[in-house]
């Protein structure tokens, strides 16, 4: 009986853990979908990708994977199969060393990473902004960055004049335009720091989530093998 409840029990918390993964490596496959697609609106300035662009993939493509071992283990508990849970737990550490790099990663490129992308930036809307005032052709690619970070001008929307393109507009259609008040650069670069340090904390807690899983995980196909061979043996 006291095993019983103490198999119980572990289900149980196992089941809470893995629900816990389960969503966050929804949430941030989301993120790193959504991060991609801002820093390729860069990274389309400089004509080169950064490092941010393969952690964003990085970030999409772990987010896809602690899903589906979040599911798999939720089949294993159900399942009561030891074989699966042991599974799980190996797949967990592999989770587990991949998040560590990933974490490091972040933590060590963000600031660079910044600084890269505000000197590509500025440089490039120094050029294509007087263009673009002076009544030429304004480029597709500032169009896209200003629609990614909802953001008008370097500094202000003030900087291009009374020749706002449509994508400086939160609200309505050129004439009646009203335009995003944040600057890109100031944009660009919160997003950049917020969002690499948010991600790599939110990992570091995930992390230690899934150390308790891998616990309880092997601690649930232990007791599962020892209640299968009372069974047998009785």
């Amino acid at each position: 009986m006291a095993l019983s409840i103490t198999l119980s029990t572990v289900k149980f918390c196992l089941l809470v853990f893995n629900l816990f993964c389960f969503i966050f490596g929804l949430a941030l496959a989301v993120v790193g979908g959504v991060w991609r697609y801002k820093i390729d609106s860069v990274n389309n300035l400089a004509e080169r990708d950064t490092l941010l662009t393969s952690e964003s993939l990085l970030a999409l493509t772990v987010g896809c994977i602690i899903f589906t071992v979040a599911f798999f283990g939720f089949c294993g508990v159900i399942k009561q199969s030891s074989d699966m849970l042991t599974l799980y737990g190996a797949l967990l550490i592999v989770l587990i060393v991949l998040q560590v790099v990933m974490v490091v990663m972040l933590f060590v490129s963000v600031d660079s990473a910044e600084v890269y992308l505000l000197r590509w930036f500025k440089d490039y809307y120094d050029a294509h902004l007087q263009l673009a005032t002076r009544g030429d052709f304004v480029d597709p690619r500032l169009d896209r960055l200003q629609t990614a970070y909802e953001c008008c001008g370097k500094h202000s929307f003030v900087e291009w004049g009374n020749r706002l393109p449509q994508s400086c507009c939160k609200e309505g259609l050129i004439p009646d335009c009203k335009p995003y008040e944040r600057g890109c650069r100031d944009a660009l670069e919160e997003y950049v720091r917020h969002t690499g340090t948010t991600v790599a904390w939110a990992l570091v807690c995930l992390i230690g989530m899934e150390f308790v899983a891998l616990v309880l995980a092997c601690c649930l196909a232990s007791g599962i093998k020892h209640e299968f061979s009372r069974v047998n043996l009785g």
